[in-house]
């Protein structure tokens, strides 16, 4: 079973934070989905509470960006930024489900 380390989560949920803030200056044309993928894993070998919290809080740095870009809640782009969640959560789920399979895979044991 996975021991849950704040520190790890923090530093992932920081690490979010500033992907956010450098989406907002790149602007909307660039996508940073893959990019939050990254501390979401990180924070995943933790367990599945700290990566579905990681993959929360990326849904709403993403939302958030693109409701300043867009400035109007369309259905695209609902639908665009659940589809990201939706990922987000899985890779969660995935890097959990195989933490707890093998973990010297993942810790290097």
């Amino acid at each position: 079973m996975a021991v849950l380390r704040p520190d790890r989560l923090f530093a992932a949920l920081t690490l979010i934070l500033v992907i956010g803030i450098f989406s907002v200056l790149a602007g909307s044309d660039y996508s940073f989905t893959l990019i939050y993928l990254v501390p979401i894993v990180f924070a995943a070998v933790d367990g599945l509470l700290p990566g579905v919290t990681a993959a929360g809080l990326a849904f709403v740095m993403q939302f958030g960006v693109d409701l300043l870009w867009h400035r109007a809640l369309e259905a695209p782009l609902v639908w665009n930024d659940l589809s990201r969640f939706a990922i987000y959560v899985a890779a969660a789920v995935a890097i959990d489900r195989l933490h707890r399979a093998q973990p010297s895979a993942i810790d290097g044991r």
